[in-house]
């Protein structure tokens, strides 16, 4: 079947699109019936709570374009290869919009990297987004490697950012 490649090439593609959404400044084309896999995006595109649902143009901030494509492809696909470089970002991303399947994705591809260097970094991400199983594994693996955990630049920003995470 070519449907999930039909479906990806419909990813920021004009062809039949009707909602446009303007990320860092650029125009990203998408289709509505993405509502159907994301109820952020349906809240925000359908009824009358909201006055982006009278909008052609929503402009999305907190967002980079790049992750923003990515984001749309799992919605589009229900399949995402997410590279470990931008796990984090679009574990953000994927809270931010409340896309709960592919926030355990990126869960599982940083749980799958983590290490002394970034473990901070991701145990203080897993608290900001309620990830209480990413949490809970990666504060075992920080109690398992405290010495050499507490020397990365990551512990020392996460100490400066949120002193009550780090006792």
């Amino acid at each position: 079947s070519s449907l999930v490649a039909d479906l990806r090439g419909m990813v920021n593609n004009d062809t039949m699109s009707d909602v446009t959404f303007i990320v860092e400044g650029r125009p990203v084309h998408a289709h509505k019936i993405m509502c159907l896999r994301c109820s952020y995006f349906r809240a925000m595109l359908t009824g009358d709570r909201f006055s982006e649902s009278k909008q052609n143009e929503i402009v999305l901030r907190d967002v980079r374009y790049a992750t923003f494509l990515v984001l749309l492809e799992y919605l589009y696909t229900d399949h995402v290869e997410v590279p470990l470089e931008v796990a984090m970002e679009l574990f953000q991303a994927a809270d931010q919009f409340g896309v709960e399947r592919l926030k355990k994705i990126c869960e599982s591809k940083m749980l799958g990297s983590i290490c002394v260097e970034n473990a901070a970094q991701i145990f203080h991400a897993a608290d900001q987004h309620n990830a209480r199983s990413l949490r809970e594994k990666t504060l075992n693996f920080i109690l398992a490697n405290f010495d050499p955990v507490t020397k990365t630049p990551c512990f020392e920003e996460m100490g400066r950012t949120n002193v009550d995470l780090v006792f």
